[in-house]
């Protein structure tokens, strides 16, 4: 058995023990494909401590989200049609968590939480490798035999949905000090993504 997955394995069965007991409701999943990756909308009943959820991408081209302190009807909760670059869904749910998986044809390098309490809703945003986006890019140059240099477009809106990500998660973490680095980063982000876009 690979190491990581035991660690993540003891992880799914400790951390609900450590965790609070307030137990939230995943009422709803939505599930939206991008170029540049995945996001996914939970709408929850209230939204949990942030230390309650996890993810991470398994060897097996499945990535996982778990929820501790959540719980959900596994049987409504499937979305009806799923993205074309989903290759399955499923949808795990225990006395103390929900784990949602996700069977992609490409891995996640990086994810991101954020969430809204004023509409109780989680968003995850799963991220492709930048390999993977190069490739795609590489390709697209080739298809259209372009020479000059352009801004592609699911880079550009990687970078604005990045930047939006930790705007969004920067204001949500510090009610005192709105304008922490993460949301300086976020802004810097945006507006830098902006400027790259009117110039190429």
């Amino acid at each position: 058995m690979n190491f990581k997955n035991l660690k993540y394995q003891i992880l799914f069965i400790l951390v609900p023990a450590m965790a609070s007991s307030q137990t939230s409701q995943l009422e709803s999943i939505d599930i939206m494909s991008m170029a540049n990756g995945i996001v996914l909308t939970l709408e929850m009943d209230s939204i949990p401590k942030s230390e309650n959820f996890t993810a991470w991408q398994a060897n097996s081209n499945w990535f996982y989200i778990t929820l501790y302190n959540v719980k959900g009807d596994s049987s409504q909760l499937r979305p009806k049609k799923l993205p074309d670059s989903i290759r399955d869904f499923q949808i795990i749910s225990t006395n103390e968590s929900i784990q949602l998986g996700l069977r992609l044809f490409e891995p996640i390098e990086n994810h991101e939480f954020s969430s809204s309490e004023d509409e109780n809703l989680i968003v995850a945003s799963l991220h492709y490798s930048r390999v993977y986006l190069a490739q795609l890019d590489t390709i697209e140059k080739m298809e259209l035999g372009k020479e000059r240099f352009q801004f592609k477009s699911s880079f550009r809106d990687w970078l604005y949905h990045t930047g939006r990500g930790l705007t969004v998660t920067g204001l949500l973490k510090d009610s005192d000090n709105r304008m922490n680095l993460q949301t300086q980063i976020g802004l810097g982000l945006v507006v830098s993504t902006y400027f790259m876009d009117l110039i190429w």
